[in-house]
This record gives C-alpha cells, sequence and structure tokens, in this order.
C-alpha cells in the first residue's frame, strides 16, 4: 500500500508542477526520459553489478529505516549526530544516507521508489533552469532542452539513488536564478531561498562545486553592479581581476583541502589513491604529477582537453563507449563554433558558463584520473559545456527558417 501511496504522490507532484500546454510535451519527455535513467543505474548497479556507490548506500540507509522500526528516538538520534567531520569525505556520504532514510521511510524501504524521487528532484532542477532560458533567451530553448534535459550519460549520472541528482539538480537551480537575477531588478525572497539552500546542499555534498558555484556567483553579482555604476570597460576590468581575488581567497576556506598551502597535495594525493585502485587502460595518465602549484600548473592544459574530449573512442570499450561517441560530438560542435564565433557576442553570462566549465574541466581530470568515476563528476559541467557550443549551430539554424 505506501509504494503505490509513494507512486501516486509522485505523479500528483509532477502534475502539479507542469507547465502550460506549449511546454506540456517537453517537461513530459525529459521527466519520462529522466526516470528510466534513474530505473536503469538501479538496475546496472543493483542487479546486474551487485556492487557501486548506490549499493553502498541503499545498505547504509536501510539500516536506519530498519533501526526507524525498532526504535524511532534512537533513529532521530542518529539523523541529529554526525559521525565524522563536514571535511570529510564520510561525512558527505553520512549526510546523503540521513536524506535517503528519509525517503525509505516515505517510500517504505524501497529503493527503486527512492530512486525515482531523487530522479524527479535532478530533472526539476533542470527544468527550472530550462525555463529561466527560455523566459528570457527563448532562441536557445532548443539547445537547452537537448543539454540539461536528454544528454544521455549526464542525464544517467544525475538520477537514481546517489548524491549526484540533488548536487547537479541545485547546480541548475543556481544557474537558473543567476539568468534570472542578471536580467530582472528585483528577485521574490523564495528565489533567495533556494540559492541559499543550493549552496548549503553543495557544502554538505560536493564541498569544491560549492566553491566554484559561490566563486562565479559573486563575480557575476559583482559584474551587475559595475555594470550600474561604472562605464569604463578599464576600470570594470581592473575591479573585477581584484574582486575574482577576492573571491578565489574566500572560497579557498570553504574546506581544508582548498587551502593555498593545501590544494596541490590534495590534489596529488587524491590522483594517487584513485590511480592505483584503478585498471591502467580505463585510467588517465599523468606519470610526472607531483604536489607542487609548478606542476600542477605543468598538467592544467593536459587536464583540459581530457575534461572536455576524453575519452577518445580508440581508448575505451563498452559502456564507456558512450561517453566516447559524445566527447566526439562535443569535439565536432567544438570546432565547429570555433570556426563560427565571429557570430555570437559573449555575454557576462556565457563567460561565467564557460569559467566554471573550464574550472572543472581542468581539475577534475586530475583529481579522479579513472575514466569511469571521471565520466560521473563530468555530469555537473557537460550539460552547460554542450549548451554553450549549441548555441551557434542553433542561432544559425533558426536564422535560415
Amino acid at each position: 500500500m505506501i509504494q503505490l501511496l509513494s507512486i501516486l504522490f509522485l505523479a500528483g507532484l509532477a502534475y502539479l508542477l507542469q507547465p502550460g500546454a506549449t511546454l506540456r510535451l517537453v517537461y513530459w519527455s525529459g521527466l519520462v526520459f529522466r526516470l528510466c535513467c534513474g530505473l536503469a543505474l538501479g538496475w546496472f548497479y543493483l542487479v546486474h553489478l551487485g556492487a557501486g556507490d548506490t549499493v553502498y548506500f541503499h545498505e547504509q540507509a536501510t539500516a536506519l529505516f530498519q533501526l526507524s522500526i525498532d526504535s524511532f528516538s534512537e533513529y532521530t538520534r542518529s539523523l541529529l549526530t554526525a559521525q565524522h567531520p563536514v571535511y570529510m569525505g564520510e561525512a558527505r556520504n553520512e549526510f546523503f544516507v540521513k536524506i535517503l532514510s528519509i525517503l525509505y521511510l516515505i517510500t517504505g524501504g524501497n529503493y527503486w521508489m527512492s530512486g525515482l524521487y531523487l530522479s524527479f528532484a535532478g530533472f526539476y532542477g533542470s527544468w527550472y533552469l530550462v525555463t529561466r532560458i527560455h523566459q528570457h533567451h527563448p532562441r536557445y530553448f532548443l539547445a537547452a532542452v537537448v543539454a540539461f534535459l536528454f544528454l544521455p550519460t549526464a542525464m544517467f549520472w544525475s538520477s537514481g539513488v546517489l548524491k549526484d541528482p540533488i548536487v547537479n539538480g541545485a547546480l541548475c537551480m543556481l544557474a537558473g536564478f543567476c539568468i534570472r537575477y542578471w536580467h530582472q531588478t528585483t528577485n521574490r525572497l523564495r528565489e533567495y531561498f533556494l540559492v541559499g539552500s543550493g549552496l548549503l546542499v553543495l557544502f554538505y555534498l560536493k564541498f569544491y562545486l560549492v566553491a566554484i558555484a559561490a566563486l562565479f556567483m559573486g563575480v557575476l553579482a559583482w559584474a551587475k553592479v559595475l555594470n550600474a555604476l561604472v562605464s569604463r570597460k578599464t576600470y570594470k576590468l581592473l575591479l573585477t581581476l581584484g574582486w575574482i581575488v577576492l573571491m578565489g581567497a574566500l572560497v579557498t576556506q570553504v574546506n581544508k583541502n582548498l587551502h593555498f598551502d593545501q590544494l596541490p597535495s590534495a590534489v596529488y594525493n587524491t590522483h594517487q589513491i584513485i590511480y592505483s585502485d584503478s585498471d591502467p587502460d580505463k585510467t588517465l595518465h599523468f606519470p610526472d604529477l607531483e604536489p607542487t602549484y609548478t606542476s600542477l600548473i605543468q598538467h592544467l592544459p593536459k587536464g583540459f582537453i581530457a575534461g572536455l574530449f576524453r575519452p577518445f573512442m580508440w581508448e575505451v570499450r563498452g559502456p564507456l563507449m558512450v561517453g566516447a561517441i559524445q566527447s566526439l560530438v562535443f569535439l565536432l560542435l567544438f570546432f565547429y563554433s570555433l570556426f563560427h564565433s565571429h557570430r555570437y557576442r559573449f555575454t557576462a553570462l556565457s563567460w561565467i558558463a564557460v569559467g566554471y566549465i573550464a574550472a572543472l574541466a581542468t581539475f577534475l581530470p586530475l583529481v579522479s584520473p579513472n575514466l569511469g568515476s571521471l565520466e560521473r563528476y563530468k555530469a555537473a559541467y557537460l550539460p552547460f559545456l554542450l549548451f554553450i557550443l549549441l548555441i551557434i549551430p542553433v542561432k544559425r539554424f533558426l536564422s535560415k527558417e
């Protein structure tokens, strides 16, 4: 009975949040695709492989769910008690397991229904961003739909019983707010509440993303203030550079691994742990990487290329081939957009998006050289990359109609 009620509640929620008739087909198509991705992820890891993060989360949440049955007071106490310091990776897993256990209370401990709820949360964050683009940049609506609702690997990893649906949904909500903030003089209190909630979620689940998001949102806010107060471009540039340095110094305090004196060793140590546990044939190789800023800077270009366009098709087989095909499409779109770039004038929003993509695409391959894990982490920026790369082709296509 509780599973039936869970299904009816989710269906009712999706129905109540559906848009008007014009966008309804896109909404339901994107939602069904995302829910199917969540089910596919569950089948592949829980049923087929019987291993992976989603299995671990399921086992831990099931234990908490059973605790709630045995002693609800003990369960409540466990929710309010942290076992690990917030800066540790275990704390992020612990926080997500607690969220998942609450879903298990709602769904009667059902893994599949909980995965559907998480998939819906990720989808709605993406949908919020798509509607903001439709509102303020209707010419790029098609590019937004393809990038944020139907990009295969990103949608797969933004679904099911993982942290990523919540994280990537929050990122899209923040991006949607940035668009609204840039184009409107006033914003509702609800919008600022969503921003605060989104940043808090990122802080507890993936600290490096809250640092990147806060940095570029701060730069965007500063750019809007400068547009209103300063007219000379030289002054704008100097003030913006100074603000970026200040914001960069502030966001390094989000986590001890981001501290200026800790960053190279944090990147190197994480790289070594993941590299040693990975199949050499499914791994990016940075043999000369050392825990110094000099070495880090030397490897940034190679990391950047890997973050945008790898794996190549001759490097992988099996499921990773989907990511390789995507990378080939991105490469072709990149050269096409580069050739026609004189037809598009980048706005402040565009540059913010490019900076966000470049930052993650550069560092994530160095931190996580495993091609499989990297494909999952790339879901945080690949939709934005595809959207940027589709702007010029879509603009040219519409101009010919």
